[in-house]
């Protein structure tokens, strides 16, 4: 299947008519960014993975909302352009007249500029249920803060397919190179040091440019949530945190002890 770039409009025109036409309306030009590796080597539906998350993204959590990132708050040295080898123009809409090799020439500029994180959100997950001191600091603001655990099969199975016709999720593959050639390499490769976040994530695309920094989903937290860990520094909340569980009409026994006691996470 070949990578694609989808123009809709609804009158015939050129691309710069075309492109002109979608900035006046705030420059929601639906593309479609496809790369066959995405359709490779996803994770089976029974992988375990761990979130940690602040206290607040877990009580939005436990009531039924996930937040999904923008692509455009890779790190850095992830949010390149990138040129896609070979792009191909996908007409859907019969209004839109033949492209002449100059306006081919366009969409791909198009493509290879950083527009297309715009159309991507990101949810970031740590593979496997022990914890882990440093996502607990990094993410988990200092050990105050929770990991809930899932299975990637739980996760799909939550998320309303009206919502996400396709979630892909893949582990991160680590590597010494900076260089981003495709869609699949730009959300799914991160530099060698972060190997140690073990990580897995899960992908979807919009149809138009969305300029804010997330996007809330609604999903069922009972189907979701396996186990919610306390962070080492809140331990004292446990009843709390089980009486929040018991208000969402969640199971209280999902709450857990941290595995690192009551230590302190300098």
């Amino acid at each position: 299947m070949p990578r694609t770039i989808t123009l809709r409009s609804e009158r015939p025109m050129n691309l710069a008519e075309y492109s002109e036409h979608m900035k006046a309306q705030g420059e929601y030009l639906v593309t479609n960014l496809y790369h066959e590796d995405l359709e490779k080597n996803e994770v089976p539906p029974d992988t375990v993975v761990s979130r940690y998350l602040d206290f607040p993204e877990f009580l939005q959590m436990i009531n039924g909302v996930v937040k999904f990132s923008s692509a455009r708050k890779l790190r850095e040295h992830d949010y390149k352009e990138f040129r896609l080898e070979k792009q191909v123009i996908d007409y859907e809409d019969p209004l839109i007249s033949e492209l002449t090799p100059e306006e081919v020439t366009e969409a791909n500029r198009l493509l290879e500029s950083k527009d297309w994180a715009k159309h991507w959100f990101i949810s970031c997950w740590s593979e496997g249920s022990s914890e882990n001191m440093a996502l607990w600091k990094i993410f988990a603001s200092s050990g105050n803060g929770i990991m809930v655990s899932s299975t990637v099969g739980r996760i799909r199975s939550s998320i309303s397919k009206d919502l996400i016709r396709r979630l892909y999720c893949k582990k991160v593959s680590y590597t010494e190179s900076d260089l981003r050639k495709n869609v699949n390499d730009a959300l799914f490769c991160k530099s060698n040091e972060f190997r140690y976040e073990s990580e897995i994530r899960l992908c979807f695309q919009v149809d138009y440019h969305y300029e804010d920094d997330y996007i809330a989903y609604h999903f069922d937290p009972a189907t979701l949530f396996t186990s919610v860990t306390l962070g080492p520094k809140i331990h004292w909340l446990f009843n709390d945190v089980k009486q929040l569980l018991v208000q969402a009409k969640l199971n209280p026994e999902l709450a857990h002890f941290s595995s690192y006691g009551r230590q302190t996470v300098r």
